[in-house]
């Protein structure tokens, strides 16, 4: 049976539309904020999980790095997103990215793309302080 979610693939469409749709970020915060993302009902950004409900939720964060990680290497040989150093790595997309992202339309990227606005509205300006303390609260429940 071939796995549905959480492929490298999968993992690599999510981080590129959410570079595109916040901007400069790095490792962490792309990792939180994706997590949140999928799981929006969980941590009460939204009405949904996209991945479906999760037992573990904090725990999985832990097996998403590997994914993430190779995902931004991909992305970064693509051409579709590019790393600079500014007080560490952050990622931003290129514009082949920019195109590439305007051509991914489907009800689940779509939804992602809404969540992941969502959580930005939400946690403007973004730090990885709060994104730890939110995933540490949802842990604790």
């Amino acid at each position: 049976m071939q796995k549905l979610f959480n492929t490298e693939f999968e993992v690599s469409m999510r981080l590129l539309i959410l570079i595109d749709s916040i901007g400069n970020l790095n490792e962490d915060e792309l990792a939180y904020i994706d997590f949140f993302s999928i799981y929006a009902r969980t941590f009460n950004f939204g009405n949904d999980n996209l991945n479906g409900d999760c037992s573990f939720p904090v725990s999985e964060i832990t097996i998403q790095r590997k994914l993430i990680k190779n995902a931004i290497k991909d992305l970064v040989l693509k051409s579709l997103i590019k790393v600079s150093f500014d007080k560490g790595y952050v990622y931003s997309v290129t514009n082949q990215g920019y195109s590439y992202v305007r051509k991914i339309d489907d009800p689940y990227s779509r939804q992602y793309q809404q969540n992941v606005r969502l959580i930005k509205s939400k946690l403007s300006p973004i730090s990885i302080l709060k994104l730890k303390e939110i995933a540490t609260q949802r842990s604790d429940d």
